[in-house]
């Protein structure tokens, strides 16, 4: 999808997102580790499917529902971690997927004076059926490690992701929002409706 600059909407087909910090550092435990993504680019936003849209002006509430069969990125990652008595870390470039994504996105707005709606607050639920993950392309003398860790976030990625989402639908929330109002900010909430005349 190319956007439609004239209505602030990006192109989809590959999304650049700020990065990434998945932290649960408390170094008493025998288990703590940091991880980093830099320089994420998303693909296959432009394959959304919206497929309910819900809304209530008096409670001034707008719930979308969506789907994405396949949502990957691509970025560089640094890992510092402990587990028992073993620290190590590893950086290099990697790649994580989610299929058949599901998502739901409820807003709250309003109508501000120049006659635009503007989201200021929602929530966000997500599920998929599967993750993939490949952090094998590591820098010098991480290898070893990047395979192992490659191989437990495959096998047990439905343990690892309650650690991530907090921080991935966090993510989500603060870039549908910024890049919602952009679009809304250009178009007046009467746009979104025909004219009698049109019919």
């Amino acid at each position: 999808m190319k956007g439609l600059p004239e209505i602030n909407i990006p192109p989809l087909d590959a999304v650049k997102i700020p990065d990434v910090a998945v932290v649960k550092d408390d170094k008493k435990k025998a288990i703590w580790y940091q991880v980093k993504a830099r320089n994420v680019m998303v693909y296959g936003l432009e394959n959304t499917t919206i497929t309910k849209v819900k809304s209530n002006w008096e409670k001034k509430s707008l719930d979308i529902y969506g789907k994405i069969p396949r949502l990957a990125a691509k970025l560089d990652y640094s890992l510092k971690t402990k587990i028992i008595a073993i620290t190590a870390s590893a950086t290099g470039r990697g790649w994580a997927e989610v299929q058949n994504f599901q998502f739901i996105l409820k807003n709250d707005f309003v109508l501000n004076n120049h006659g635009h709606l503007q989201l200021f607050h929602m929530d966000v639920a997500t599920k998929f059926n599967r993750a993939i993950f490949d952090l094998t392309d590591t820098n010098a003398n991480n290898t070893d490690l990047a395979i192992v860790l490659n191989e437990m976030l495959n096998e047990n990625w439905q343990e690892v992701w309650p650690e991530v989402r907090p921080t991935f639908e966090t993510l989500l929330r603060e870039n549908f929002i910024s890049k919602a109002n952009s679009i809304l900010s250009v178009v007046p909430y009467k746009d979104f409706f025909l004219s009698e005349d049109a019919f």
